[in-house]
């Protein structure tokens, strides 16, 4: 299995590159990409045209094959650099830890093609913490040839099983800089 750092979003609302914020002492893309190592035998960061913000760090990029086209283009570049099952984990969930990780991998033995979370109250899949198997790369490019970019749309077409998940509240992500103050807060709050 291979781990993916998904970081290709514009941030736009956030105003400075999500993956560039500090958690723990280094950057999110970091601490993303050391979460999945030990865990996954390869880990890439998965990027947009233009990561200004990983110019400099050294590691595995995989690059999405179209720009601005959202995480499905990044799905599809990741199963077609890799031919893998891949971990994905998003760059503004920080808090996220090997312990969420470990319960989804428990949980992907029970699904089929994908296992990620769905959350009842907002009746959405949560596509960007998951697992993808490989045979899942045919009918994403089905669906990108046939016009479709999203993955909620997709994953619900599809059918994907809506698994629970027991760490609910820390499906959080940060889109703007009051909220990323706010998981920062409550992180800080949790640590005393």
């Amino acid at each position: 299995m291979t781990g993916i750092v998904m970081m290709g979003g514009m941030s736009s609302r956030m105003g400075t590159e999500k993956a560039s914020l500090l958690w723990q002492g280094q950057p999110m893309y970091r601490h993303c990409y050391q979460l999945l190592l030990g865990i996954c035998k390869d880990v890439f960061l998965s990027a947009g045209q233009h990561p200004s913000v990983i110019a400099d760090s050294n590691l595995p990029v995989i690059y999405d094959f179209a720009a601005g086209e959202g995480p499905m283009t990044g799905l599809i570049s990741c199963f077609r650099q890799t031919r893998d099952a891949l971990l994905v984990l998003p760059v503004d969930m920080p808090l996220l830890g090997k312990e969420e990780i470990k319960v989804l991998l428990e949980i992907h033995a029970l699904a089929r093609g994908c296992t990620a979370y769905y959350n009842a109250q907002a009746s959405v899949y949560e596509p960007l913490f998951s697992i993808w198997e490989p045979h899942m790369l045919a009918l994403l490019e089905e669906e990108y040839a046939a016009g479709g970019r999203s993955l909620q749309a997709f994953m619900k077409q599809r059918k994907i099983e809506k698994l629970t998940f027991p760490y609910q509240h820390k499906l959080v992500s940060a889109n703007t800089p009051s909220e990323w103050q706010a998981l920062v807060a409550q992180a800080h709050t949790q640590a005393k």
